[in-house]
């Protein structure tokens, strides 16, 4: 009878563990909730690509820009930095519009072959950049740069305790932590031009800032 019962109890017992009394290693993957990715959208307005490219053809404005981008560290060196320049098509316009419709970080993005039409130049040593031989019109400039900040707090490292005339007195130390983070500046902005013109743009976050507005 006692044999039996310890048999019986054994098989349970060996049952359980290899059925639901084991103890769960983890979620399969048809109990996680699905992912949503986000879709990336689109402006309605189609792209011509042939009037963007007539844009960009040889004319006699030239544009100058100064390109300023400010940390909370102060003025990052904007040195060899990209800068686009694209003809204001209408597909262009109706993207810069759905963007700013979006909340910040929203995928919103141009056609392939509109991103494709465009021409590029990079700053010097003081930020200058600058795009010759332009027809007259309007045009989008957009530049992008690492931007670096320091984040600084005060951690508190113990206690000590003295004694004086005015009797036992408890200080609290603290040492000053830091922290270096980046993130990706960009700047753009919409610039018309004049047939002949020498045209002057700012490019900066910090407009006040007179190392940034002087050049």
């Amino acid at each position: 009878m006692n044999s039996r019962f310890f048999m019986v109890a054994g098989t349970a017992l060996l049952a359980c563990a290899l059925s639901a009394c084991a103890p769960r290693q983890g979620r399969t993957l048809d109990e996680y909730p699905p992912v949503k990715i986000p879709t990336v959208q689109y402006p309605e307005v189609p792209f011509d690509t042939q009037a963007a490219r007539a844009a960009l053809q040889p004319g006699t404005a030239t544009l100058t820009g100064k390109f300023c981008i400010v940390g909370n560290d102060g003025i990052e060196d904007s040195r060899d930095v990209k800068i686009y320049l694209y003809p204001a098509t209408p597909h262009l316009q109706a993207w810069h519009k759905l963007r700013a419709s979006q909340p910040e970080g929203a995928p919103v993005s141009m056609a392939p072959e509109a991103v494709a039409v465009h021409r590029v130049t990079r700053t010097d040593g003081n930020g200058i950049f600058q795009f010759t031989g332009l027809q007259p019109g309007r045009y989008f400039v957009q530049g992008q740069d690492m931007v670096y900040g320091t984040s600084r707090w005060n951690e508190y490292v113990g206690t000590g305790q003295s004694n004086t005339n005015y009797g036992p007195v408890t200080t609290h130390y603290y040492t000053e932590r830091s922290s270096i983070s980046s993130y990706s500046g960009m700047l753009d902005d919409f610039v018309e031009v004049a047939s002949g013109e020498n045209k002057k743009l700012t490019m900066t976050n910090y407009p006040l800032l007179i190392p940034c507005r002087t050049w």
